[in-house]
């Protein structure tokens, strides 16, 4: 983890890297850069929060999703389809709508599935519970019934899915199609793929949620 927060900054697990928000400050996301103290560290306390942890928990002047340096240390959701963000109305239906604030732009550091494909190395990561399943359900703008927290259900994390967020693997090339796999309900389509000795030679499989 690059820094504390939640499972979005797993990131790191392919880039080794910080998410990056280029002109947020003028961005639909301007509201959800943190105020820090004088330190450029710590969060600013806001003005109501308790001296003590023994009288509350703290509250703080702004605790968003970017540093002011850009940076993005809380979830965001990708660009591209499956994402925590529904297409545009009047968008196209493979990307998430960047008007909102939580739609992180496209990234385009280096990340480890460059570095194999330079390598002539074979890759795929396996998005589990069924992450073509997620991809068309988000499509159709039936989103909610892939994501969220019911056990019964697949419980599709977009944003436990980092490869999702760069540009080079965006919908549409082929690098995504080479690459983004479907993993299937339970590890389904993976567990086919290792039967069938079709696995290649670097593979990542990201579980259902639960």
């Amino acid at each position: 983890m690059g820094a504390f927060g939640g499972s979005f900054l797993n990131q790191w697990l392919i880039c080794s890297c910080t998410p990056f928000y280029s002109n947020v400050d003028k961005s639909p996301a301007s509201g959800s850069i943190n105020t820090l103290q004088a330190d450029g560290v710590s969060l600013k306390p806001a003005g109501d929060s308790p001296a003590s942890a023994l009288t509350g928990a703290p509250k703080f002047d702004k605790s968003g999703n970017l540093t002011p340096d850009f940076y993005a240390v809380n979830t965001m959701q990708p660009p591209y389809q499956p994402s925590g963000n529904k297409a545009a109305s009047s968008g196209d239906v493979n990307l998430a709508d960047p008007s909102q604030a939580t739609t992180l732009p496209a990234q385009t550091q280096q990340h480890i599935g460059d570095l194999l494909n330079n390598a002539n190395v074979s890759w795929a990561w396996y998005g589990g519970s069924a992450w073509g399943s997620a991809v068309s359900a988000a499509q159709t703008g039936a989103s909610n019934v892939i994501y969220g927290a019911n056990l019964t259900a697949p419980n599709f994390q977009p944003h436990h899915q980092p490869f999702n967020y760069f540009a080079d693997l965006a919908p549409g090339t082929t690098n995504r199609v080479q690459h983004l796999l479907d993993g299937g309900l339970a590890g389904s389509e993976f567990i086919k793929a290792i039967d069938a000795g079709t696995l290649p030679q670097v593979s990542f499989y990201k579980p259902r949620a639960t």
